[in-house]
C-alpha cells in the first residue's frame, strides 16, 4: 500500500483549541515529561514499552494529552487508543485499532471500513518514521491482555514504541518473562506535591495564600481530579473549610475508582471493609455475619485502591472517606448498624485477649473524629516503619539519635484534616516544648528502663 501525509491542514480544529487550553493548565509531572522527551530522542530505545500506572483521578489522561502535543511538536506520529471504546473482542479491536490508523496515515488509494490484523500491522510497519502508540485505561484489557501482547505488541517495527495507562501495576507475564520484563518500564504516578498543588490553585485563581490551599491539599491529597473539581466548585476564599460540596467532589471521585468493580456482591463486601481503618477476611465476615470466601476476598484485596499493611488491608484514604460520608448520608441507619457492629467485634476481642492493636481499632471506631484525624494517620500504617529493641548492643544510637534532637530543636507545626466531618485540627508546638521534651526523655531514663526489662 502506498501512503499519503494528511499535515497540509491550516484551519484551527476544535481539537487544537482543547490542545492549547489544556497545556496552558498543565502542572508538574516535571519528570514523566522530562522521561518522555528522552525516549523521543532515542533511536532504538531499550524499553519499547512503557506502562504509566496510578489511582484513578491522577492525571493519566491528561499526562498522556501532554505527550501528544510534545510528538506533535517533534513531527512524531502519535496514535491514541483507550480501551473503553471498543468491545473486547479481537476483531473489534482490529476495527477500532484500523479506523483510528486510517484518521493518521492516510493511503493513497481507496480504503475498506474493515480490515485485518496484518493489514493494520503492515500499514504501522510501513509507515518510515517513528510512531508512537498509545493505549489509555489498560486495566480493563484483562481479557485481552494476552492476545494484546503476543498478536500485537510482538509484531511492530523497532520504530514503534507503546506506551500504556493503567490502575494497577502490570503483573503475570509482563513481569515473569525476562524478555517482557526487559523492553517494559513501569512508572507510577504520585499526587501533585504541595508546591504542586499550590501552583495548580494559584493559576486557576482558587486562592493566593499557602495557608488555604494547605487546607484543600489536605482534603485532595494531591490528587489532580480532586483539584480540578475544587477548581470547578468555585473555591470562596473568605472560607477557611474546602468547598461547601466536599461531598459531591468525593462522590464524583467513587464513582470513577468503583468503575472497576463489575460484581454486586463485591461492592457490598466494600461497603462494609471501607468502614475499617485496617480489614481482613475474618473481621468482615464477622460483621457481615456471613463468610467471605477466598475468591470474594482476593478480588477485594486485588482492586487498585486497596493496599497491604502491616496488620491486615487498608483503603485508599481518598475512596475510604468518600464512601463513608456517602453511606452515612443515603442510608444512616445502616451505617450505624454496621459501625456499631464493628465497635461490639473489637471490645468482644479485648475482653477475651486484648492487644494494642485490638485496643487501638476499639478507639477508632467509637468515632471520635480528633482521635481519628490525629492519631491515626495513613502515613503511620507504613510498611517501611518497624519497631526496634533496645539493648546493650545498640543503645549507642540511642544517645546519637537525642544527642542530634538536641543539636536540632526547631518550632515545629503539624496539621491534621477530618475528611468525614470538614474539619482541621492545626497546632504550633514551640523550640522550648520540643527540647523540654527531648531533656525528659534522656538516655538515661531510657537506660533505667532498658535495664528493668521494661517497654520504655
Amino acid at each position: 500500500m502506498k501512503l499519503r501525509d494528511n499535515s497540509s491542514e491550516s484551519l484551527v480544529r476544535i481539537s487544537e483549541v482543547i490542545a492549547e487550553v489544556e497545556e496552558s493548565y498543565f502542572v508538574g509531572r516535571h519528570n514523566e515529561v522530562k522521561f518522555f522527551l528522552e525516549h523521543l530522542q532515542e533511536e532504538n530505545p531499550t524499553h519499547k514499552i512503557i506502562y504509566f500506572y496510578g489511582e484513578g483521578g491522577i492525571g493519566k489522561t491528561f499526562l498522556l494529552h501532554e505527550f501528544s502535543r510534545v510528538a506533535a511538536r517533534q513531527d512524531i506520529l502519535f496514535i491514541s487508543l483507550d480501551s473503553e471504546d471498543f468491545r473486547h473482542t479481537t476483531t473489534e479491536f482490529v476495527d477500532y485499532l484500523y479506523n483510528i490508523v486510517i484518521s493518521h496515515i492516510h493511503l493513497e488509494e481507496n480504503v475498506d471500513s474493515k480490515a485485518t490484523l496484518m493489514e493494520c500491522l503492515n500499514i504501522l510497519n510501513h509507515y518510515g518514521k517513528k510512531i508512537i502508540i498509545v493505549m489509555d485505561t489498560y486495566e480493563q484489557m484483562e481479557d485481552l491482555d494476552r492476545w494484546f501482547r503476543n498478536a500485537f505488541l510482538r509484531q511492530l517495527h523497532p520504530r514503534i514504541s507503546v506506551i500504556l495507562a493503567g490502575r494497577k501495576r502490570l503483573t503475570g507475564e509482563w513481569i515473569e518473562s525476562p524478555a517482557w520484563r526487559s523492553i517494559t518500564k513501569q512508572i507510577k504516578l504520585e499526587p501533585f506535591s504541595f508546591t504542586e498543588t499550590y501552583r495548580f490553585l494559584v493559576e486557576n485563581g482558587l486562592v493566593s495564600e499557602e495557608k488555604k490551599a494547605q487546607v484543600i491539599w489536605e482534603f485532595t491529597k494531591g490528587n489532580p481530579l480532586l483539584l480540578t473539581l475544587a477548581a470547578i466548585s468555585q473555591y470562596n476564599e473568605e472560607e477557611e473549610n474546602c468547598p461547601s460540596n466536599n461531598t459531591e467532589i468525593l462522590r464524583t471521585l467513587t464513582s470513577r475508582w468503583l468503575n472497576e468493580v463489575r460484581n454486586e456482591t463485591l461492592l457490598n463486601i466494600i461497603e462494609v471493609a471501607a468502614l475499617f481503618h485496617q480489614f481482613d477476611q475474618n473481621n468482615i465476615s464477622e460483621v457481615l455475619e456471613q463468610e467471605v470466601s477466598n475468591r470474594l476476598f482476593l478480588q477485594l484485596t486485588s482492586l487498585s485502591f486497596i493496599r497491604k499493611t502491616q496488620n491486615g488491608w487498608t483503603f485508599h484514604e481518598l475512596i475510604r472517606d468518600a464512601l463513608r460520608v456517602e453511606l452515612q448520608q443515603r442510608n444512616p441507619d445502616r451505617y450505624d448498624y454496621l459501625t456499631n457492629r464493628i465497635i461490639n467485634y473489637y471490645y468482644q476481642r479485648i475482653k477475651k485477649a486484648p492487644t494494642v492493636d485490638d485496643i487501638a481499632s476499639f478507639f477508632y471506631h467509637i468515632g471520635n473524629d480528633f482521635l481519628q484525624s490525629v492519631f491515626f494517620q495513613d502515613s503511620i500504617m507504613d510498611t517501611s516503619m518497624y519497631l526496634e529493641p533496645v539493648g546493650a548492643y545498640n543503645f549507642h544510637e540511642v544517645e546519637e539519635y537525642i544527642e542530634y534532637q538536641l543539636s536540632h530543636i526547631i518550632p515545629s507545626s503539624a496539621s491534621y484534616y477530618n475528611r468525614k466531618t470538614n474539619t482541621s485540627y492545626h497546632f504550633d508546638v514551640s523550640a522550648e516544648h520540643n527540647r523540654r521534651e527531648i531533656e525528659l526523655i534522656s538516655p538515661e531514663y531510657i537506660k533505667k528502663w532498658v535495664m528493668k526489662g521494661l517497654p520504655y
